[in-house]
């Protein structure tokens, strides 16, 4: 891919050309280096490299250094805790006319924190989970703006990922409601083929056995038969009633 350059001269940097981590502890750290620095060529040495991190709407804008220092990476503390947040590296001139003109970009991406990778079940599927704080809430559903569905669980329950993943509780009663909410914003979607999660949700939903996309337009109540439909096929091909059950007699 090449890097493009915007009709208003921005340039597009692709995700590629740099490598972002989020680094857990107390306090959290983010770790940034440039990979590919053909992509920042002719681009004023002076300018700024700014980050700029969203989750939950919390906004956290990172001054990284000038673009001419950056030949190692560095590392920085952050203020708070993310889990999973979208993050967006900008270009900015500092000197000249050109001052606070955004000079380069890449495109918002989501990233997520090393704890995410200490579990089994890594954010592989169409729905991504992260810890985060949710009290009074157990949980929480969110839709980033350029990547899949995310259920946040709260930091506070131990190993919260895992659990999520395999507690049969969890995943009887929660999960159902997820699937039924996600849908339910799909509905709101206009443009729905061109958006990534929402075909593979759609393309999930065939597969369970349900064909949902010629119902997302049609009335409520077609669509939330077929949808009450999907959560039941769902529900039977995991045998969540069965292992509640079986989980709760053991107990």
């Amino acid at each position: 891919m090449r890097t493009t350059v915007r009709f208003n001269k921005r340039r597009t940097l692709p995700k590629r050309s740099v490598r972002l981590e989020i680094i857990d502890g107390s306090p959290q750290k983010i770790r940034f280096e440039i990979r590919e620095r053909n992509h920042f060529n002719k681009l004023d040495g002076r300018a700024m490299l700014k980050l700029r991190l969203f989750e939950s709407q919390r906004y956290v804008t990172i001054e990284l250094d000038e673009l001419r220092n950056l030949r190692k990476p560095i590392v920085q503390k952050l203020r708070g805790k993310f889990s999973r947040p979208s993050w967006q590296l900008r270009v900015i001139s500092v000197t000249g006319s050109t001052r606070g003109r955004v000079l380069a970009s890449t495109r918002s991406f989501t990233l997520d924190s090393n704890r995410a990778g200490k579990v089994k079940n890594k954010n592989s599927g169409i729905l991504k989970f992260a810890v985060t704080d949710t009290k009074p809430q157990v949980w929480r559903l969110e839709f980033p703006e350029h990547d899949y569905p995310t259920l946040y669980l709260d930091k506070d329950i131990p190993n919260a990922q895992a659990w999520a993943q395999s507690d049969p509780v969890f995943i009887g009663f929660v999960l159902p409601t997820v699937i039924r909410r996600v849908f339910q914003e799909i509905r709101l979607i206009e443009e729905r083929n061109e958006v990534p999660w929402v075909v593979a949700w759609l393309k999930w939903a065939e597969e369970v056995g349900i064909k949902l996309d010629d119902v997302v337009d049609s009335a409520n109540a077609d669509f939330e038969s077929k949808l009450g439909h999907l959560v039941d096929r769902f529900s039977e091909k995991h045998q969540l009633h069965r292992k509640l059950i079986r989980d709760l007699v053991r107990a």
